[in-house]
């Protein structure tokens, strides 16, 4: 019997959500990527190890690390490697105590990965599934690896992205699980996400077009410029236009109907994007509030100040309402005139570092520049 089994079996006694119906659950391929965090990766891990949906396989792309990320991982998969506990009491629950080890793990390359790994790992249950991707490809290369690798099994029904600096309540995929397979008209589902270090307070419920804006933009349901404090008063489900990439699952089906993560972003966009395309051909998507995943929020990027992220978030936005603009936007030269004004005088009042990622991203944006860009 799988080890990890064995001891959750010994150890939890699952309460399902209501109306959840395990026996007849899905295969859920959980796909997390790596760069530089093995700490929140192993933490993640360890959450979605005492998770109650049993029917899922996780896939771990390491996208080229520096720091050992990947000795690391398989030196805590073979139990060689002590992890101090989590640091949030709050949250500790939710990853400790650590789950039984040896885990049973396979080690890809991109490529063994994206061909659908070997014939004979079949035969074993619940196992991980490491990949060194040998490159950095950003957000969208690192999950379509994962993506290509669920794509070839014959038992992958959903794909959940989550971001490996999160950890997930024990219940968090079975919500989700249950609001998208009742629904055919629904592409994805994503959760409700709560800050790591306050997790009282909500980060997102997704975004959604504002009617009432003559730019009709794409704006979060919460007022983001306050805190929101978490409740229980929330809808079950909730529409949305876009659902943060930190936890969304997606349905095989419609992967294969739309297309993989658009990779022109490379970091930032690239989830709305798919989104977008979704709803394009007349899907919707949902956030379902009871589904709480707790975000550490840009742990791999390095804040809300960092140039790298600046400079991919103000370039892609061009690209962005380029690609849709005849669909979600309106007024899009008069939005875009006050926002190249406002990153404008950003830059100026801003270190030299941050002003000159802003001004290339403003460069780049106007004249479509996709892809990796060194900054």
């Amino acid at each position: 019997m799988n080890l990890y089994l064995l001891f959750k079996r010994q150890c939890f006694t699952p309460e399902p959500p209501k109306n959840s119906n395990l026996f007849m659950s899905t295969k859920v391929y959980i796909i997390l990527v790596n760069y530089n965090g093995w700490e929140d990766t192993i933490e993640c891990l360890e959450s979605i190890l005492k998770n109650e949906y049993e029917d899922f396989q996780i896939v771990v792309v390491d996208n080229d690390s520096s720091n050992d990320s990947l000795i690391k991982l398989k030196q805590w998969a073979q139990g060689n490697f002590v992890i101090d506990s989590p640091k949030n009491e709050l949250l500790k629950s939710l990853s400790y105590p650590f789950a039984q080890k040896p885990i049973r793990s396979i080690w890809y390359s991109k490529t063994e990965a994206e061909n659908g790994g070997i014939e004979n790992e079949t035969i074993l249950s619940n196992h991980l599934v490491f990949v060194d991707a040998g490159e950095n490809n950003g957000f969208a290369g690192g999950n379509n690896i994962g993506i290509k690798y669920a794509l070839k099994k014959n038992d992958a029904k959903y794909i959940w992205l989550l971001n490996n600096d999160t950890v997930i309540e024990k219940d968090a995929l079975d919500y989700l699980v249950n609001s998208i397979s009742s629904n055919d008209q629904v592409a994805a589902v994503g959760s409700k996400l709560l800050y790591y270090d306050e997790p009282a307070l909500i980060q997102s419920l997704g975004s959604q077009i504002d009617s009432k804006s003559i730019y009709k933009l794409n704006k979060p349901i919460i007022n983001t410029s306050k805190k929101n404090f978490d409740s229980d008063d929330l809808l079950d489900e909730i529409e949305v236009n876009d659902i943060m990439g930190a936890s969304l699952l997606v349905k095989r089906a419609i992967i294969e109907e739309c297309g993989l993560i658009p990779e022109a972003y490379f970091l930032y966009g690239e989830e709305t994007d798919w989104n977008f395309s979704f709803q394009n051909r007349g899907y919707k998507l949902l956030t379902i509030p009871k589904s709480r995943v707790y975000h550490k929020e840009n742990r791999s990027t390095g804040g809300s100040g960092n140039p790298t992220m600046l400079y991919y978030k103000t370039r892609n936005q061009f690209l962005l309402n380029n690609k849709y603009k005849n669909i979600f936007f309106f007024h899009t030269k008069l939005y875009f005139f006050q926002y190249v004004i406002r990153k404008f005088f950003r830059a100026i009042f801003s270190d030299s570092k941050v002003r000159r990622a802003i001004l290339k991203g403003l460069k780049d944006g106007l004249n479509q520049v996709n892809g990796k860009i060194d900054i």
